[in-house]
């Protein structure tokens, strides 16, 4: 399934999902599936991994990430690395989708990023989540 979300294979995805496995699952480095989807963009992916409970509350990833904690913050949360994720690849939609399930990881990376000084990953979220309308 790791092979289907990489290549963004929505339909192969839902087959796997279908065949029983879990939307939890890691690739060899211990990236939940969650986090790639996200990374890569594929938000139609992270809704699906989402809908049949990719977890994403009160886990922890595994500390042989191999990520650095400069590329997606200090939290390892699994909510707050794959908002990272994807904030850092600058996808919006995915953003978008990860805001109507976590707001509180979004709006706790958006200000981590401001404290970090990442324009780059606020610039995403701020677009995603249309905040013109704060602006004086």
């Amino acid at each position: 399934m790791i092979e289907a979300i990489r290549a963004g294979n929505l339909a192969q995805v839902c087959h796997c999902l279908d065949e029983g496995i879990s939307s939890n699952i890691t690739d060899k480095n211990d990236i939940p599936a969650l986090v790639i989807a996200a990374s890569k963009g594929y938000w139609e992916i992270v809704e699906v991994l989402l809908a049949t409970g990719a977890t994403w509350d009160n886990a922890i990833v595994q500390d042989s990430l191999t990520v650095p904690s400069n590329e997606w913050g200090s939290d390892r949360n699994i909510g707050a690395v794959t908002v990272w994720a994807a904030a850092r690849a600058d996808h919006p939609k995915v953003i978008q989708v990860l805001y109507s399930v976590m707001p509180q990881w979004v709006q706790a990376v958006l200000i981590q990023a401001c404290e970090q000084g990442r324009i780059d990953v606020v610039k995403t979220i701020t677009t995603a989540l249309d905040m013109s309308h704060y602006r004086a």
